[in-house]
Parts: C-alpha cells; sequence; structure tokens
C-alpha cells in the first residue's frame, strides 16, 4: 500500500481508527471519514508524525442526505486515488432492524446506498 489512498469511515476512532493506524503503518496515505471533526482532527494530525503518511481528513455525517456523494467530489477535488474502502462508519442504535431505523441511526442505510 506504500504511497497508495486507502479511504476509512469511522476513522476518527475505536476500530476504524486502528485500522487506519495500521494502514498508515504501512505507508499507505489515508482518507479519513467521521462525523466527530474534534476526534477526527485529534487522529489525522497524530498518524503523519508517526509515520510520515499524507492524510486527508473529512469531517461528514455520512447518514445525511447526499453525505456519500459530497465525499465523493472532495476526495476527487484533492486528488486523492483511493484505492481501498474500509468502511467502519456506525453507530450503535438499539434493535431497530424490524422497522426504519431511528434518526441519527442512518449508517446501515448508507452502507447499503453509497454510491
Amino acid at each position: 500500500m506504500k504511497g497508495r489512498y486507502a479511504l476509512t469511515t469511522g476513522g476518527s476512532s475505536g476500530i476504524g481508527a486502528a485500522i487506519a493506524d495500521e494502514l498508515a503503518g504501512h505507508k499507505a496515505n489515508l482518507v479519513l471519514v467521521a462525523h466527530d471533526a474534534e476526534q477526527l482532527e485529534k487522529t489525522a494530525a497524530a498518524l503523519p508524525k508517526r509515520h510520515g503518511i499524507a492524510v486527508l481528513s473529512v469531517a461528514l455525517a455520512l447518514d445525511e442526505p447526499g453525505a456519500p456523494r459530497r465525499l465523493v467530489e472532495i476526495v476527487r477535488r484533492a486528488g486523492a486515488d483511493v484505492e481501498m474502502l474500509v468502511n467502519k462508519a456506525a453507530r450503535a442504535c438499539g434493535r431497530w432492524w424490524r422497522t426504519a431505523p431511528p434518526r441519527g441511526c442512518g449508517n446501515w442505510w448508507t452502507s447499503m446506498s453509497a454510491p
């Protein structure tokens, strides 16, 4: 992955951040996407210092209407040729799967409908 771009959703904390760190350890450049801008910036700032890679951070709630398309445009404008996707964006929302997801818990639907 040296010099190639990987895009990680949910990359600001937890498993998503751990995967991003592992990819950076293999010298992959990263596009990190998360809804928590403050945590995202902390994570994005640490990775280049530790691994010497490029990071594009995008604070975006992917369950908002049109967000996946906005993300594609942001990545294109930045010139990041993404070759790997790690789709780790998620929120704990309880047992809603028999009905529609509650407000703010649309990431599951986002995974199913992303461009």
